[in-house]
């Protein structure tokens, strides 16, 4: 007992002395948040367009969980693994080395987008979803509208780069916090 609020002061004395100190972070752009009460304790440019990489993945988790809430897709769920998806399974790609053919459960997917951050993954998940990843990527950008991510488009499902994908710390943040929310298992 003792050693838990010891755990929490010092874990609130070190919030409160960073957030108080001035800090000098790297990063172009940042932004810290008390998940609990929604206070920003710290941005730093947290509006500037950036290329969310592997960030979209979130996003593309999201897609997937809010179906399977609803009722619409179903972890054991199969679909095809297409050549497109495959192709990401090379070398110098997060990858869980999928091949061309298969037939991948939902839940082995998002494992591969959870655990592996497998390009190849998030493309098959797509496609299965929506038939193509661009369809899913419309679907993706609607949701960010929806959560009220005003500064964000997403171009594809992994987050490879392309110029058409892009969002702020802070879109990432409300995305995030939607995440945990609404999902938090």
């Amino acid at each position: 007992m003792y050693k838990k609020i010891f755990i929490f002061i010092l874990v609130n004395y070190f919030l409160t002395g960073l957030v108080s100190a001035n800090l000098n972070v790297k990063a172009r752009t940042a932004i810290l948040q008390d998940f609990h009460s929604g206070e920003i304790l710290y941005e730093k440019e947290p509006d500037i367009s950036i290329y969310p990489a592997s960030m979209t993945k979130i996003m593309t988790a999201i897609i997937a969980f809010d179906l399977i809430k609803s009722g619409d897709l179903t972890l054991d769920e199969k679909f095809i693994i297409s050549e497109k998806a495959w192709r990401l399974s090379t070398s110098g790609y997060s990858s869980m080395f999928i091949m061309v053919g298969d037939n991948v459960s939902v839940e082995n997917l998002l494992k591969g987008i959870i655990v592996a951050s497998g390009n190849d993954s998030c493309v098959a998940l797509a496609e299965g979803i929506a038939g193509t990843e661009e369809e899913f990527a419309i679907l993706m950008t609607a949701k960010a509208q929806e959560i009220g991510m005003e500064n964000t488009n997403f171009a594809n499902s992994s987050g490879i780069n392309d110029p058409d994908n892009y969002s702020t710390v802070r879109d990432i943040l409300l995305m995030s916090n939607y995440l945990i929310k609404n999902h938090p298992k």
